[in-house]
């Protein structure tokens, strides 16, 4: 059964995946990935676990999984000890972005307001979906699609948007007027 990983230092590292098993004798890790950048694995790169730096020796890609042979990491016990664990890059070596595009943790912690300045709530996390992401909003799922999400505003902390009828429960927006 999984265990939690555990914490990461969100101002120095960015999760880019999960340590999800062993593979092999020679203490390689399978990796699932939860990142956009699959680049991120690339022979060479480094990568950290448990805030340890591991430089990537050799990378195989099996299905959706990254299979990799860790610097340092040579017995199937010592990749063992990683299972469940967070993979991560750092914080500040974050892939460039377009201008309409944004990392999921940046978007986590925003307010939801709708065009009438009523506020749904504020953004617990980002649900990575086949479809579209979603953003979690307490119970609710709000799909991130253009027709829904009209702006999203870091500086403000707030995303904007317009819903369809049906997809929002109204009797919990409040009004900005109604909080005193």
């Amino acid at each position: 059964r999984p265990r939690r990983p555990k914490r990461v230092d969100e101002a120095k590292f960015i999760v880019i995946g999960q340590v999800v098993g062993e593979f092999g004798l020679k203490g390689m890790v399978k990796v699932e990935p939860m990142t956009d950048f699959p680049e991120r694995f690339d022979l060479g790169n480094t990568v950290y676990i448990l805030d340890t730096p591991y430089e990537i020796l050799d990378v195989q890609v099996h299905k959706t999984q990254f299979r990799l042979k860790l610097k340092g990491i040579t017995k199937v016990e010592q990749a063992e000890l990683l299972k469940w664990e967070s993979v991560c890059g750092l914080a500040d070596e974050r892939p460039e972005l377009f201008e309409d595009e944004f990392y999921a943790q940046d978007l986590e912690g925003l307010r939801l307001v709708l065009e009438d300045g009523r506020e749904v709530g504020t953004v617990d996390k980002v649900l990575a979906a086949p479809a579209q992401d979603l953003l979690v909003v307490g119970e609710r799922l709000i799909p991130m699609v253009r027709e829904f999400v009209l702006k999203i505003d870091l500086e403000k902390g707030e995303i904007l948007i317009r819903p369809i009828p049906g997809l929002l429960d109204d009797a919990a927006i409040v009004s900005r007027n109604d909080e005193s």
